[in-house]
């Protein structure tokens, strides 16, 4: 099942994401009048806890090309470019990855 956290504010929602049972951030998203404010941080925070908590060694995303800053300065790697076809349209994304703290470096 996966794992997931939700941003509010008094208003509403703000963001929310979600963690696979095999560690891929599986959705990250920050509501357009939320961003800029770290709540993807604390979101993304709030997973990789999750991730350590169940003893794993790598977290995982498929970063879009928008997302892709975000992740490395996040501290995770690129470790290659992918074209996804979605209803005949490729979609590029890009597959990134990150040690977890005490975990042994495997690349």
């Amino acid at each position: 099942r996966n794992h997931t956290v939700v941003a509010q504010t008094r208003t509403g929602l703000a963001g929310f994401a979600e963690l696979t049972p095999d560690f891929v951030v599986h959705t990250l998203f920050v509501g357009p009048a939320h961003q800029r404010r770290g709540i993807a941080t604390a979101l993304l925070a709030a997973l990789e806890a999750q991730a350590n908590r169940r003893g794993a060694r790598l977290l995982t995303a498929h970063a879009s090309l928008t997302a892709r800053a975000f992740f490395q300065a996040q501290g995770f790697i690129v470790l290659r470019r992918q074209v996804v076809v979605v209803r005949g349209q490729g979609l590029v994304n890009f597959a990134v990855a990150k040690h977890l703290s005490t975990a042994p470096r495997l690349f």
